[in-house]
């Protein structure tokens, strides 16, 4: 009766197997003539009753399932986007570390150039013409006060950076 069945993929469906392979034996025995019927029908009514809920297990996990792949989809989707940020902001800090370095490297000699401009504005390079008056008049010791103010400024400006900017970036060009 059973010589073309393959017992253990049955069985592999679990609950369902089960039952469905019961209910098939149940049936089997309820074909031969019996006395007393009553025994095989409460199996039978048992073997339908496992064979429901084998299948409510099924759908309730399949359906589980389902959600958790979905939502395992959404993670690794919002994790690819978080890493291409990551990447794109990485390249953009790579990029304006280089640019502030750039900026750093070349504000020493900014500096020296106003000290130089500085010195001739307030009369310490050249005290004056022949008659002894400085060269600016008294447009030299306003805009001196504006180069040594600017001076300051880039002092602070180039130790912003550098306390920024890794050492790696600051180093002098070979």
């Amino acid at each position: 009766m059973m010589s073309g069945w393959n017992i253990t993929s049955i069985l592999g469906l679990g609950a369902v197997g089960l039952g469905f392979l019961l209910a098939f034996l149940t049936y089997s025995l309820l074909k031969q003539p019996q006395k007393n019927y009553t025994p095989i029908y409460v199996f039978e009514f048992f073997c339908f009753a496992l064979v429901l809920v084998g299948a409510g297990l099924q759908y309730s996990a399949s359906s589980k399932d389902t959600t958790a792949q979905e939502e395992l989809q959404k993670v690794r989707s919002n994790l690819a986007g978080a890493v291409q940020r990551a990447d794109a902001a990485d390249a953009n800090l790579m990029k304006a570390y280089e640019v502030m370095a750039g900026i750093a490297k070349k504000v020493p000699a900014s500096i020296a150039d106003l000290q130089e401009v500085n010195r001739v504005v307030t009369g310490n390079y050249c005290s004056g013409g022949s008659n002894g008056q400085p060269l600016w008049g008294d447009y030299g010791p306003k805009t001196g006060a504006r180069t040594t103010a600017v001076i300051a400024n880039l002092n602070g400006t180039s130790d912003a950076i550098k306390s920024v900017v890794p050492a790696k970036y600051l180093q002098a060009e070979k």
